[in-house]
């Protein structure tokens, strides 16, 4: 009986966390969001530029549809729609259309706005190329942006790379 007296005691003395375990607890903690916050931020950063990203996919479809009808490429935004901009792009231009061995390519650039640090004020541009010897389209990228806030799908289009190249 005595025993168990004895047990019962350091069982009911011993009810909370020692200082060493919360301070253990608090590291821990404090790990994961030292590489969970920035993880987040990037993400986020990302999100953001995939949407710029879809505004000029769209714009590409529309110059696509009027070099289809027209036999030649826009001039202006205004012939495909006119200037989109979003909350995360600021501005977006028309290049000159350019001409080689049977092929055309027109520019239109993005600029990044309300994103962040490291991307505010960068460019992403979309080449919408017409090959006519296969009367194809294909849309390719070049950006200012760093890397990892492209999405992969856009990294296997970039300009320059197989498939995007310029003749």
């Amino acid at each position: 009986m005595e025993v168990l007296k004895v047990l019962k005691k350091r069982v009911k003395a011993k009810k909370g966390f020692t200082l060493i375990e919360l301070m253990i607890v608090v590291a821990i903690l404090g790990i994961l969001a030292a590489i969970a916050i920035p993880t987040y931020m990037d993400y986020t950063k990302r999100a953001k530029v995939s949407e710029a990203i879809s505004l000029l996919s769209g714009v590409a479809n529309a110059i696509a549809e009027y070099h289809t009808s027209q036999g030649q490429m826009p001039t202006s935004l205004d012939d495909v729609g006119g200037r989109k901009t979003s909350r995360y792009v600021a501005d977006m231009s028309l290049g000159t259309s350019e001409s080689s061995d049977n092929s055309t390519r027109l520019s239109v650039t993005a600029t990044l706005r309300e994103i962040g640090t490291g991307v505010d004020g960068q460019t992403l541009t979309l080449y919408v190329i017409y090959r006519g010897n296969n009367e194809t389209y294909d849309k390719c990228w070049y950006w200012t942006v760093d890397g990892k806030y492209i999405p992969a799908s856009v990294k296997e289009k970039q300009i320059g790379t197989s498939g995007c190249s310029w003749p």
